[in-house]
């Protein structure tokens, strides 16, 4: 009896070997959707859009199965190492939890934080943050500049944009200094009564605009201020009766936030002005 031939499987590298001389694509570019179009994708989808390739390997005891990736394409024009060491995981991020913020607590998540201080201080080409954009990148929190700059430095920045500009309302996305613009976005979203003294007592001398004048496009922006601004002058437990839209607004806000899907900065920003026990009544 003759008996069936048995069809050798490819190993790993081979598969690797061939994807690479084979798959790679001939244009660096990549085009990406946006997150709700990412959200859509089936996985395969996505992982074809931008020349993601897996190998499944068995586990040393040999009851799961482990995804290792082997082949993503890196566009030619990314000239940072640290860029081209994390973007490839922030791409398997992204399709399994629909972002690129890899949290801190890893490897990859420490590099996303290199990257946000590289964006700041103008270290990154401007391919590379369009690249960083088109991915729905989160640049930077604004909290975390406040803790991490360096004060005095700031205060001397300050006071020089003032002697150029006669005030001290410096944008949040500034061009020359983006750095300084997200301090002072932050340090005003904190507010001046929960800084350390100090730090209060010496923005105050140089006459420092705990206000901003600047009008922010974005609807959660625009809502948040409304519900500041409702704040200073009635208590929380009014929102619902007084100002009806605002408190549906606010309830949109939470399942956002219970879905995983709303910006960790933007939480602080609401747990800054809401009782600490909001999310859960």
């Amino acid at each position: 009896m003759i008996l069936p031939m048995q069809r050798k499987s490819p190993s790993p590298l081979q598969i690797v070997s061939f994807l690479f001389l084979t798959l790679l694509p001939s244009n660096p570019v990549h085009s990406f959707t946006s997150l709700q179009l990412i959200q859509k994708d089936s996985a395969r989808a996505f992982r074809k859009k931008h020349e993601i390739f897996y190998v499944r390997e068995k586990s040393n005891d040999d009851t799961t199965e482990v995804e290792k990736m082997n082949v993503v394409s890196v566009p030619n024009f990314v000239q940072s190492p640290i860029l081209s060491q994390v973007y490839p995981a922030m791409l398997v991020h992204i399709e399994k939890y629909g972002n690129p913020d890899i949290p801190l607590g890893s490897k990859e998540g420490k590099l996303c934080k290199v990257l946000r201080r590289m964006y700041l201080q103008n270290k990154l080409s401007s391919q590379e943050v369009e690249l960083l954009s088109s991915i729905n990148f989160t640049f930077s929190s604004l909290e975390d500049i406040y803790y991490e700059a360096d004060f005095d430095d700031i205060l001397v920045r300050l006071v020089q944009y003032k002697s150029r500009h006669g005030d001290m309302q410096i944008p949040k996305k500034y061009k020359e200094d983006p750095e300084l613009g997200a301090w002072c976005a932050g340090v005003r979203r904190i507010g001046s009564n929960n800084i350390n003294t100090e730090r209060k007592q010496k923005l105050d001398e140089i006459e420092f605009e705990w206000k901003s004048t600047r009008k922010c496009g974005s609807s959660f922006m625009k809502h948040l201020r409304e519900l500041e601004i409702f704040l200073e002058h009635q208590t929380f437990s009014e929102l619902e009766s007084k100002n009806e839209i605002l408190w549906k607004w606010l309830q949109a806000q939470k399942l956002v936030i219970e879905k995983g899907n709303l910006k960790q900065s933007r939480i602080e920003y609401l747990k800054l002005l809401l009782p600490s026990d909001w999310l859960v009544t």
